[in-house]
């Protein structure tokens, strides 16, 4: 698949992501950064953002039943993205990876004015959110549909005036996994999961899932991604 399969009537075919920490070295300095990871889950990128991007301090914020343990450099804490455990002004870059439409739909305003409370003068928030549309996400909703509050995210991150918008842009990003199998073992035991699968979901999911993938049981496809840059004047 390529950037032009989003269909006919697209404005131009849109970048393909492979890795976005390269996207976001391309938009931010994070080479001597302080940087927060708001929703870092296991900290497993929070960790990157150390040994690839040079970050100079990294602290992660998620749920404690979700948070890995700390490294050189890196520091996980629990908390909520509505109440962040942190001083104000403490941060160079805020970076919040897919985790918005996470946080409660009454609580998304609160979670980007936290964001502006902790960053520094001139410091940068990077808001990454992907779009419910596409194969990935159509297999997705039969037993875990996140459009609507992806829908949410996306009016929070628009209404915004908390920190001046520095841009917005799109990219696409590819998702592969070998077998159902594969599929099963990352995608049906998130800990965002808001509901048990049952015996008929999964049956749905493994049937939407032979429909999209090859002979071999490869299911490849690209997911838009939309990310919002906000710097505080």
């Amino acid at each position: 698949m390529t950037a032009g399969d989003r269909g006919a009537g697209a404005a131009a075919p849109l970048e393909v992501v492979d890795d976005e920490l390269g996207l976001m070295r391309r938009l931010l300095p994070l080479e001597g950064a302080r940087i927060l990871d708001v929703g870092c889950g296991d900290g497993g990128f929070a960790r990157r953002l150390v040994s690839e991007a040079g970050a100079a301090r990294v602290v992660g914020i998620d749920l404690p039943e979700t948070l890995g343990p700390a490294s050189e450099g890196v520091e996980l804490l629990a908390g909520k993205a509505e109440a962040l455990p942190v001083a104000d002004g403490a941060f160079d870059v805020v970076a919040m990876m897919k985790s918005l439409h996470h946080v409660a739909p009454d609580r998304m305003d609160r979670a980007l004015l936290e964001a502006a409370r902790v960053l520094r003068m001139g410091g940068l928030l990077y808001v990454s959110e992907p779009v419910a549309r596409g194969p990935f996400d159509a297999i997705m909703r039969i037993f875990h549909d996140e459009a609507e509050v992806r829908s949410l995210a996306q009016a929070a991150l628009t209404r915004f005036t908390g920190l001046e918008r520095q841009r917005r842009l799109a990219f696409l990003s590819p998702i592969r996994f070998g077998s159902f199998e594969e599929f099963k073992r990352r995608m049906m035991h998130l800990p965002t999961l808001t509901a048990p699968i049952t015996a008929d979901m999964h049956a749905a999911a493994r049937a939407a899932y032979r429909a999209q993938s090859t002979k071999t049981g490869v299911f490849a496809a690209l997911r838009e991604v939309q990310v919002a840059v906000f710097q505080k004047p």
